[in-house]
């Protein structure tokens, strides 16, 4: 036999399923709605989400450094650092898609994480993984 609690739950529960219960006027945006958009468009990787005038400096080094990669051969290390949500995997997204738009496939991008690969054989295990990976699909 149920319990009370249990009882009230279940009648509540199938008497709500049927009621659309608006959460906003409907000439408002839902907050919610709203939230999810903001998050979707700021969150994607490619999603050309930059403000003109905040890391100029830093996105023109780093384009710098990146761009004698590519073109030179050259190899350079980065150390991109700075507080959480301050914006670096997207100014690192943004000058990898300029240089991608500027130089198409003539490099390959490869991703590791220092949470992931805590020692050298895991990195160079999933370097040589991806870029197995880019060979098969470029030719």
């Amino acid at each position: 036999m149920p319990t009370k609690k249990k009882a009230i739950k279940k009648s509540l529960k199938e008497n709500l399923d049927d009621v659309d219960v608006p959460c906003c006027d409907s000439y408002l945006r839902c907050p919610y709605e709203a939230k999810n958009t903001l998050k979707e468009h700021l969150f994607k990787v490619n999603s050309g989400f930059y403000i003109p005038g905040i890391y100029d400096n830093q996105l023109r080094q780093l384009e710098t450094v990146i761009n004698q990669c590519v073109e030179c051969g050259e190899s350079n290390s980065v150390l991109v650092i700075g507080p959480r949500g301050s914006g670096k995997s997207k100014l690192l997204s943004k000058v990898l898609l300029d240089v991608y738009n500027n130089h198409g496939s003539d490099y390959f991008y490869v991703y590791l994480s220092g949470l992931i690969h805590t020692d050298d054989r895991s990195a160079l295990q999933d370097l040589a993984r991806q870029l197995e990976l880019e060979k098969c699909y470029w030719g």
